[in-house]
């Protein structure tokens, strides 16, 4: 089983040829000197802090910045990862002093060199081209960093639980009036942008130009992508594209801070901080042990899980319901690649779901204010297995599976949100939608195309493929990638023969995205397995969805 690793933020720069480098390369930036190392032809700078620690007072506050390093700081080691329910009991692994960025350019780029730059909103290896489908010039570097975000994992589950989790930060999400005031709402966010604004100030003395900054993510990253394509400022831009796959700034609903002023004063309670006069201050003083073990322990019993911590509206990140500043129009205007996968549910659902009755109840359990009406034609939109016709039938496991898979796992949150926004953003900007179809090699066969799948095609690591279609694919999906960051456009440098990927139009019915898959790659309609019937009803409930 391929091991799937998600974080939370990373940089590629694109770059042009390569030189032989010293063994052991050299960075002065404003906050000190760090020594990385060289292998192969890249060479890596790990774990330099861009923002001080979050431990102690500055718990609960927006990134500060770094502490200025004396002498030369070793950057050859990875740093601790951000406190989450993962980490819990690890404290080898982990710290409250967790902002670094990792970067990786290629032996021989310099100051001056100028190149683009990607920022990858997960951890990620450095990307390398596959030199059929690229030319030499294209070799990319890629880096990561750390922030007080989500970050997911795979499961070996039963069949009472989902083949996949989100891992929450109380840390980076808590919220309430009390945070609101002192500025500590979206704190992951915040990270992220001051992770951006990192780049910008940083990456041309690593040989990157910070005018030439593409931005890029998946599942929980693409969600932090879109919500930075809402956030950006058209008059001070740190960055001039975004790739989103399966995401959407819409693929939740993100509720005014007030909604979780419950989880905050449960915090409160739990560690005595009912009676202090600054309740914030007092949760700050919490031993970070303590904190996660309660937070693993709520988030167990919560409703949904990770809905405990999300991004929050009500302050200057997110002034409104990230749907609203969509139909505003409050969206950055730069090319934009999106899309999704064809099975994206299959690993977010329960396996033991039996009878209409299981169903209905998951639903309720999941969203807990759908309306009874809503319920009713979700049941008619999504036939149960049992009714002669529905494409839900034959399902592993047990016979709701496969439709909640469908219902659940992706359409009103995956796969209908990519297609929302991309008819949005279409009329403002470059879109260019795709389809990823492709079965990744040994991966079980209720899995289908699910969720994440798509992440080894796009990195190719050495070793990842045997198989010449897998091997295709990932030229092919790569050197469309490559091209957009490059140029803003997947085509200029896209693989010879593969199809020209037409620009997203935005108009219902008609639009069109790329499917990629083995010897099939190329323009289709984008309605999905007869999405389009469905999407309107999802729109109109969307309060109903509500955390």
């Amino acid at each position: 089983m391929v091991n799937f690793k998600l974080v939370t933020l990373a940089v590629a720069i694109l770059i042009g040829t390569t030189q032989s480098a010293p063994t052991t390369p050299l960075v002065d930036l404003d906050n000190g000197r760090f020594q990385g190392y060289s292998q192969g032809d890249l060479d890596y700078f790990l774990a330099i802090p861009y923002a001080a620690s979050t431990a102690g007072s500055n718990r609960f506050r927006r990134p500060q910045p770094p502490l200025k390093v004396q002498g030369v700081r070793n950057a050859t080691t990875p740093g601790l990862t951000c406190p989450t329910t993962t980490t819990l009991g690890n404290s080898s692994q982990t710290s409250e002093d967790c902002l670094y960025v990792n970067v990786y350019k290629p032996s021989g780029v310099k100051a001056g060199d100028n190149l683009p730059v990607m920022v990858h909103f997960k951890k990620a290896p450095p990307i390398r081209p596959i030199q059929t489908a690229l030319p030499s010039s294209a070799l990319p570097i890629t880096a990561s960093f750390m922030s007080r975000s989500t970050t997911a994992k795979y499961n070996s589950p039963p069949q009472n639980s989902s083949f996949y989790s989100i891992q929450v930060s109380a840390l980076g999400f808590l919220a309430s009036q009390e945070l609101q005031e002192a500025d500590g709402l979206n704190l992951g966010l915040w990270d992220q942008l001051y992770a951006l604004e990192w780049v910008c100030a940083n990456i041309r003395k690593f040989g990157g130009d910070p005018k030439k900054v593409t931005i890029f993510g998946e599942s929980v990253g693409g969600v932090s992508v879109a919500m930075h394509l809402l956030k950006q400022d058209d008059k001070r831009q740190l960055f001039r594209g975004a790739i989103i796959e399966s995401g959407s700034p819409t693929s939740g609903t993100y509720p005014m801070y007030s909604y979780y002023q419950n989880v905050y004063n449960d915090y409160v309670a739990e560690f005595g901080c009912h009676t202090a006069a600054n309740t914030l201050d007092c949760l700050r003083k919490v031993p970070l042990n303590d904190f996660m073990q309660f937070t693993a322990n709520y988030t167990s019993s919560y409703v949904g899980g990770l809905l405990a911590f999300t991004p929050v509206s009500g302050d200057d990140f997110l002034p409104k319901e990230p749907s609203q500043l969509v139909k505003e129009g409050h969206i950055s205007k730069v090319p934009l690649i999106i899309g999704t996968n064809t099975d994206e549910g299959t690993i977010f659902v329960l396996q033991n779901l039996t009878t209409n009755k299981d169903y209905s109840d998951y639903f309720r359990y999941i969203y807990k204010s759908i309306k009874d009406s809503s319920l009713d034609t979700i049941q008619n939109l999504y036939q149960d297995p049992s009714v002669s016709g529905s494409p839900y039938s034959n399902s592993p496991f047990s016979t709701q599976f496969l439709r909640a898979a469908a219902t659940f796992g992706y359409e009103p949150t995956i796969t209908y949100q990519a297609q929302i926004f991309a008819r949005a953003y279409a009329p403002f900007r470059l879109v260019y939608k795709y389809h990823f179809d492709q079965v990744f090699p040994g991966i079980p066969s209720w899995m289908g195309v699910p969720h994440t799948s798509e992440i080894p095609f796009v990195f190719n690591l050495p070793g990842t493929f045997t198989a010449p279609s897998d091997l295709l694919v990932a030229e092919t999906m790569q050197a469309y990638w490559v091209s957009f960051v490059r140029t803003l456009n997947p085509n200029i440098l896209r693989k010879a023969g593969t199809p020209v990927w037409e620009k997203y139009m935005g108009t219902v019915g008609t639009e069109k995205q790329m499917h990629i898959k083995y010897n099939q790659t190329a323009m289709e309609v984008d309605n999905l397995n007869g999405i389009n019937e469905r999407c309107a009803f999802w729109d109109a409930i969307r309060k109903e969805l509500n955390h």
